[in-house]
């Protein structure tokens, strides 16, 4: 059996939840209240709504951006019921603008929005200023560049197409130094085929952003750099060359190029000699003559000659 105390706590406890209970209703028929009959004015400040323009495809059609890029967006300022207000955010309130006549430099934008008329409202700011200019077009040779670490690797590297349409703000386009690919080359090798992402530089070497290429990518073909070591000869004229009485130093150099062109190379031959000159231990220096498109690799351009014995 309970006891007469713990008979107390519940009716207490009971007692309590009644009036928790009665509070609760009476807080929502005061709410209810408000709402329904009373509806007092509120007033709320909506941040950050991105700006929507409206004729963009007019714009583009006269061949103009909106340039810098500018991200659009704007306060609003509500007023009304409690109950029309309380429901307006972010996700439901959008400010729209078009752009009147429009003209490259800057340009009114007026606003509006999707709010009905059960809602006033003002914009932080009526209108806004933005900045059109107009797309220009040109063709430019397309480079490759090739950083200095690996000059030396490469004998050749020939892109696929040689010029290339760039477009974009009048502004941008006016920076372009070049117009290239940046090739590097992880490790000397064979030949091969390295498709690159095309940018435009400024002076300084720096990419343009914003621009558009009518050939976003390039192929282009890389001839690495192959090496021989070949004999040199001095000519004397009529197919004759200085015989073993004669000292050349150095009488070997390495030569690079591509490697079909050292195939059918043998010797690097000096500038043509009248042997009735040289003296015995008098050097004589004489000029390499490299074929088109080999080149000594340790920049060996001259090499002497001294008659050793008479």
């Amino acid at each position: 059996m309970l006891g007469v105390g713990n008979l107390k706590i519940n009716k207490s406890s009971n007692k309590v939840l009644k009036y928790q209970f009665i509070s609760i209703l009476t807080a929502v028929a005061l709410w209810l209240y408000v709402m329904t009959i009373i509806d007092p004015e509120e007033r709320k400040t909506i941040r950050d709504i991105p700006i929507s323009i409206t004729n963009l495809s007019e714009i583009s059609d006269e061949d103009m951006v909106i340039y810098p890029k500018s991200d659009l967006k704007s306060d609003i300022v509500v007023r009304g019921k409690l109950s029309d207000v309380q429901k307006l955010n972010n996700e439901n309130v959008h400010i729209m603008a078009s752009i009147d006549n429009p003209v490259e430099g800057k340009n009114q934008l007026d606003l509006s929005s999707n709010l009905s008329s059960r809602v006033s409202h003002d914009f932080k700011n009526e209108f806004v200023v933005v900045n059109l200019e107009k797309i220009v077009r040109d063709y430019y040779k397309v480079d490759v560049i090739i950083p200095d670490k690996d000059r030396d690797l490469v004998h050749s590297a020939t892109p696929d197409i040689k010029n290339v349409l760039v477009s974009g703000p009048r502004s941008q386009m006016a920076k372009i130094a070049k117009v290239g690919v940046y090739l590097t080359v992880d490790k000397k090798g064979e030949d091969f085929v390295k498709s690159l992402d095309l940018n435009a530089y400024d002076k300084n070497n720096k990419i343009i952003p914003d621009l558009k290429f009518k050939d976003p990518t390039v192929d282009v073909h890389v001839n690495m750099v192959a090496e021989k070591k070949v004999s040199v000869k001095v000519p004397l004229g009529n197919g004759k060359f200085l015989d073993s009485s004669y000292k050349i130093s150095p009488n070997e150099i390495i030569i690079t190029g591509d490697a079909k062109d050292l195939t059918n190379i043998d010797a690097i031959m000096t500038e043509e000699v009248d042997d009735t000159q040289l003296r015995v231990n008098t050097p004589k220096r004489l000029n390499l003559s490299f074929p088109n498109g080999i080149l000594s690799k340790d920049k060996i351009l001259t090499v002497d000659v001294v008659k050793t014995q008479q």
